[in-house]
């Protein structure tokens, strides 16, 4: 069973960011879009879509409309993700240049 902790700063900020209060939500018609979508902007949508591979533990995230944008499928997304993990580790490996003098008055 999940556990949820009430934040009431957070709370007051979706209020004034949405204009709508979290219990207000709560209490509309589960089937009422939000006003900014229309329905036919959506597509079709498939029940159970991400079920299985939610099962398996795959994290499913919401990007930025400005990231979906740039990387418009899951591929495009990962082989970023993977380009900047390859970088990040080659820059761990270099040492930067203050540290490469340090050591070097060190030895001296």
């Amino acid at each position: 069973m999940l556990k949820f902790e009430w934040d009431k700063a957070k709370a007051e900020a979706n209020l004034r960011k949405h204009g709508i209060s979290f219990e207000e939500s709560m209490s509309k018609d589960k089937n009422e879009l939000r006003a900014e979508y229309r329905r036919q902007d959506l597509g079709k949508g498939v029940r159970g879509k991400f079920f299985k591979r939610f099962k398996e533990g795959t994290n499913l995230i919401l990007l930025d409309d400005e990231v979906a944008k740039a990387f418009p499928t899951s591929e495009a997304v990962n082989e970023a993700l993977h380009g900047l993990l390859v970088l990040a580790r080659q820059s761990a490996r270099i040492p930067s240049r203050s540290s490469s003098r340090d050591a070097e008055r060190g030895s001296a």
